[in-house]
C-alpha cells in the first residue's frame, strides 16, 4: 500500500487539473498526471480507479468550494440585497487560478464532449447561476437595481466575470498581451458595476 502525505489527493486533482485545461480529457493520459505529480500511474489509480473519477474530483473539488463561498455571501445576514450582489459578484471577479482552470476544463468539455462532466453537469447548473439569480430576485423585490434593470442581466453578469475571463485566458495564449486582456476584463467589470448600480 503507497505511502502518502496528508495531502496527496489534492496534489493530484491539482496537477489533473492543469493539463485537463491545457490539454482536455482525451488529451490528457493517466500516465501524464502521473508523470506531473511524480509517482508511479499505478499509484496514481491507487487513488482515482479511473481517468474519469479524477476528472470528476477534480473539478468538482473546486467548483464545490465556489458555490460555497458565493452561497455564504448571499445569505451574509444584516446586509441589503444589493451589498450582498456586490459581494458575490466580487467575488466572482476574484476566481483563484484553480477555480479559472475549473471553468476552463469544465467550459471545455461542455464545448466537447459534454459527456465527460457526467453529474458534475447538473451541480454546475444548479450551482453558481442559481446563487446569482436569488440574490438579483432578491435586489429586484428591494427596488435596489436601476430602473429598467431586472434579472434578464444574468446572461450578462455570467459573461462579463465568469465566461470573459476563462475565455480571454485561452486566448492570451495567442494573443501574448495579458496586459491588453486584464484591461478589457477591469472595463468590462466596471461598466457592468455601473450599470448595475454598484459603484
Amino acid at each position: 500500500m503507497p505511502t502518502d502525505t496528508p495531502d496527496i489527493n489534492q496534489t493530484i486533482r491539482e496537477a489533473a487539473l492543469r493539463l485537463f485545461a491545457e490539454f482536455g480529457f482525451s488529451g490528457t493520459s493517466v500516465r501524464d498526471i502521473a508523470s506531473a505529480v511524480g509517482i508511479s500511474p499505478g499509484h496514481l489509480t491507487y487513488h482515482f480507479p479511473r481517468k474519469s473519477d479524477l476528472f470528476q474530483a477534480a473539478v468538482e473539488t473546486a467548483y464545490r468550494q465556489l458555490v460555497g463561498d458565493l452561497q455564504a455571501l448571499a445569505a451574509t445576514p444584516d446586509l441589503s440585497a444589493k451589498c450582498r450582489l456586490r459581494l458575490v459578484l466580487d467575488r466572482l471577479w476574484g476566481l483563484s487560478p484553480e477555480e479559472r482552470l475549473m471553468l476552463r476544463t469544465a467550459l471545455r468539455e461542455l464545448m466537447t464532449a459534454p459527456e465527460h462532466l457526467g453529474p458534475i453537469a447538473k451541480t454546475m447548473q444548479l450551482g453558481h447561476p442559481v446563487v446569482l439569480l436569488g440574490v438579483l430576485q432578491e435586489c429586484a423585490v428591494e427596488g435596489s437595481l436601476p430602473a429598467g434593470t431586472g434579472i434578464g442581466l444574468l446572461p450578462m453578469i455570467m459573461g462579463t466575470l465568469v465566461f470573459a475571463p476563462v475565455m480571454l485566458s485561452i486566448a492570451n495564449a495567442a494573443i501574448g498581451d495579458l496586459g491588453l486582456i486584464e484591461i478589457a476584463l477591469k472595463a468590462g467589470r466596471d461598466d457592468l458595476y455601473r450599470l448595475l448600480g454598484l459603484t
